[in-house]
C-alpha cells in the first residue's frame, strides 16, 4: 500500500512539473517585437516564423509607428496609409494577400515570403516594407526577437529642407565627378524625373557597361532609395547625402548587400549636368 502511494506520488509530482515546465516552454519558443525599447502586445496572434521568415501581424505593429490599417475583402488587399500627424504621412502600402510584391507610393518591391491570413489576421515579413521608409529592424536568434528602430530627425546637411524641396533639388541629370570606387562600377550618371509633386518617381542611368531604367522614392532619412527592376544582377540601392548644393551632390552608396551587412558605404560626387 505504502509503495503504490510513493508510486502515485512521484508520478503526481512528475505531472505537475511538466505542466509547469509546458507554459515556460512555450514561452521561451514566443517571437518578441520591440519598437523603440517597447515591446509590442499581441492581442490574439503572435508572430510566426514561415520560410524562414518572420511574419507579424500588421495592425499592431504599423498602428504604432502612425499608420492606418485597411483590407478591401473582395480585391484581398491591405493598404497602410501613413497619419497625417507622422512623419509617415507621405507614403502608403498596397499588400494583395498571396502575391511575392508590395507597393509602396506605386513602385513594385518584390517579398520573399508573401502576405498571408494566420487565424484571421494578417501577417507578413517586416523588414523589405520598413527599410524602404528608412526603418531599421533586425533579428536577434539567440531570444527570438524583432528590433525595429525608427529614424531620428534628418542631421545635415539637410536640417531644414523638406522632403518637397530635396525632391525638387534632385530633379535632373547628375555625372559623376569623383568616386572612390573603381571606375567601371555601378553609375558613371542618373536622371530622376517625379510624378506630380509625389516623393518618388522614375529615371534612368548608365554605367561604362550598361543603361536602363530605375525608380526612385525619398526615405525618411531624406536621402534616396533606388530600384532597378530591369537590371537582373542589381536590387534597392541606398544613397544617403553627405553634401548637397545647387549643383553638386556627393552620395554615401551602398549596395543591397553592404546595406544589410552594415559594411561602411562608398562616397561619389556627382553635378548636375
Amino acid at each position: 500500500m505504502t509503495k503504490t502511494i510513493k508510486t502515485l506520488a512521484s508520478a503526481l509530482a512528475i505531472i505537475l512539473l511538466f505542466s509547469l515546465l509546458a507554459p515556460l516552454t512555450l514561452l521561451a519558443n514566443e517571437i518578441s517585437v520591440f519598437i523603440d525599447n517597447q515591446q509590442v502586445h499581441f492581442a490574439d496572434q503572435n508572430p510566426v516564423i514561415v520560410d524562414e521568415r518572420t511574419l507579424v501581424p500588421i495592425r499592431d505593429v504599423f498602428e504604432i509607428l502612425g499608420f492606418y490599417p485597411s483590407f478591401d475583402s473582395g480585391t484581398r488587399t491591405v493598404t497602410l496609409a501613413g497619419s497625417s500627424q507622422s512623419i509617415y504621412s507621405g507614403y502608403e502600402f498596397r499588400i494583395i494577400i498571396g502575391n511575392y510584391y508590395f507597393e509602396l507610393n506605386g513602385q513594385t518591391f518584390p517579398l520573399d515570403v508573401p502576405a498571408q491570413i494566420i487565424n484571421d489576421r494578417t501577417m507578413l515579413p517586416l523588414r523589405p516594407l520598413l527599410e524602404q521608409i528608412g526603418i531599421n529592424v533586425d533579428w536577434v536568434s539567440a531570444t527570438r526577437t524583432v528590433i525595429i528602430e525608427t529614424p531620428l530627425l534628418p542631421q545635415l546637411p539637410l536640417a531644414g529642407i523638406s522632403h518637397e524641396q530635396l525632391r525638387d533639388m534632385l530633379i535632373g541629370t547628375w555625372v559623376m565627378q569623383e568616386s572612390e570606387i573603381p571606375e567601371g562600377h555601378f553609375l558613371s550618371s542618373f536622371t530622376l524625373h517625379a510624378e506630380g509633386d509625389n516623393l518618388f518617381g522614375y529615371g534612368t542611368y548608365t554605367t561604362d557597361t550598361s543603361e536602363g531604367r530605375l525608380s526612385w522614392l525619398i526615405n525618411v532619412y531624406m536621402n534616396l532609395v533606388v530600384g532597378f527592376s530591369d537590371h537582373p544582377t542589381m536590387d534597392f540601392h541606398y544613397f544617403g547625402i553627405a553634401d548637397l548644393t545647387a549643383d553638386s551632390i556627393t552620395l554615401t552608396y551602398s549596395t543591397w548587400e553592404r546595406h544589410i551587412e552594415g559594411l561602411p558605404p562608398f562616397y561619389r560626387t556627382f553635378v548636375m549636368n
